[in-house]
């Protein structure tokens, strides 16, 4: 439950204390009745409000309860990006590692890949990925390329790169 909620929760709780001393207040007040029927019916109105506030406190427990269930049936996807080395000549490759982190599957999972270079140009490798896969249980993929290769083929000027970098 958020701030928010519990403010909510908290008001409706302090309106509802204050509802029930308006008729303890006319009860105590009220010369035409005993005292023993002045305290009973006291006794009486107090243990209402108990029970609203009590079915208030179920229904949140619920709602958290719920909510906490609907969030453990969302996947959770883990993504890496690092760079190895392959050889002596220090030529790097890229490896993006994307893992299913629950017991829960994607099954049309579609992921955007852009990679920003500069102010206003970015390069796309969604390519790299299947659109709508399906990712079971704890399930790990790697995608490996070879960046600078990948800037050639897409066109880029490395010239323009390194001025940035």
């Amino acid at each position: 439950m958020n701030k928010k909620q519990m403010k909510n929760f908290y008001i409706s709780i302090g309106v509802l204390f204050l509802i029930a001393l308006i008729p303890v207040i006319f009860l105590i007040s009220c010369k035409d009745l005993n005292v023993s029927e002045k305290v009973s019916n006291t006794i009486l109105l107090i243990t209402c409000i108990a029970w609203i506030i009590s079915i208030i406190f179920l229904y949140l427990n619920f709602r958290i309860l719920n909510n906490s269930f609907l969030k453990s049936l969302e996947p959770a996807l883990l993504i890496q990006v690092y760079e190895e080395i392959i050889d002596q000549k220090k030529t790097g490759r890229t490896i993006i590692h994307y893992v299913n982190t629950s017991n829960n599957y994607f099954s049309d999972l579609t992921i955007f890949c852009y990679i920003k270079i500069g102010i206003n140009e970015s390069i796309n490798y969604s390519d790299l990925f299947k659109d709508k896969m399906y990712m079971g249980p704890w399930d790990g993929r790697d995608r490996r390329f070879n960046f600078l290769e990948d800037l050639e083929k897409k066109k880029i000027i490395l010239k323009k790169l390194k001025k940035i970098i």
